[in-house]
């Protein structure tokens, strides 16, 4: 169970928020591991809530729980890129938004 609902969503989000931050332009050693620190902050919190709603049996009107969730997490990992890379605020909150839908859309598609 724990590998399938945390170590397996997470790995995957690094790899698909890396990827998707590397297509974007952002190839630099920093930003790459940033991202992989942001994404092992709020991935298993997603995660989480996730375990719950399905244990509360949701089912049907999960992804309607799960979409705002994620909208929240962009202004938050935003922050935290920002933190990480002050001068590039402006830029990271595309990042950070980019990074999301594709990981969400990815992810609906996966599971």
């Amino acid at each position: 169970m724990w590998i399938n609902s945390f170590l397996l969503p997470l790995v995957l989000t690094i790899f698909i928020e890396g990827t998707a931050a590397f297509l974007l332009g952002y190839r630099d050693k920093q930003t790459l591991q940033v991202v992989t620190v942001v994404n092992l902050i709020t991935n298993p919190f997603m995660n989480f809530i996730s375990v719950l709603l399905a244990y509360f049996a949701i089912g049907r009107f999960f992804y309607w729980f799960i979409l705002p969730l994620e909208l929240l997490l962009i202004p938050v990992e935003w922050l935290i890129l920002s933190y990480a890379m002050p001068k590039k605020k402006k830029e990271l909150l595309k990042l950070s938004a980019a990074m999301n839908m594709i990981s969400f859309t990815i992810g609906l598609l996966i599971f």
